[in-house]
């Protein structure tokens, strides 16, 4: 048995896959499912939820170093959080609409900022390869900010849609 952490799951997306940060031990506050809590990614600092509680976990079963929880959400924090969620879906339907008015096939799945802003991170579905370097150029002119348009499977795609599987639940 290799060394253990304490550890917490944190989800960034819908339908991300589940990082695992360790406890902040300055952080007074008891962290629980469901909460927000800032966290460090490698994109920035990202605003995440808890979808698995304190539990331990083997280091070696991690695969990658751990980092600590920055803390939970505090009001200012959930501030700005909520004007970034606004925010990101006002630039959602912007850039929906600009990828109509370049005619490319590409369906534009989600839309998020990082929590400090550095980035606008767009999620997309696509049969092929899409060469959107003028739609990044107008979107960068329009929202003046580092952009990134993420490629997402079909699976991943119809998680974003609400699809069901052949076994009559959410697609997995």
């Amino acid at each position: 048995m290799g060394l253990i952490a304490k550890v917490y799951g944190v989800s960034f997306l819908p339908v991300g896959r589940i990082i695992y940060y360790s406890e902040n031990l300055n952080e007074s506050n008891s962290i629980d499912v469901g909460d927000l809590v800032l966290a460090m990614t490698d994109f920035g600092i990202e605003v995440g939820k808890i979808v698995v509680g304190l539990r331990d976990m083997e280091i070696d079963e991690i695969g990658y170093e751990i980092k600590p929880i920055i803390r939970k959400l505090n009001e200012k924090d959930m501030r700005i959080y909520k004007r970034n969620l606004r925010d990101a879906r006002d630039a959602f339907w912007k850039c929906r609409s600009l990828v109509k008015k370049h005619g490319l096939e590409m369906k534009i799945l989600h839309a998020r900022y990082t929590f400090d802003r550095s980035r606008l991170i767009f999620l997309f579905g696509a049969e092929g390869r899409v060469d959107f370097r003028e739609l990044v150029k107008d979107l960068a002119k329009e929202f003046k900010t580092r952009i990134e348009l993420w490629q997402v499977g079909v699976r991943d795609e119809l998680k974003f849609m609400g699809g069901v599987g052949l076994c009559g639940r959410p697609v997995c």
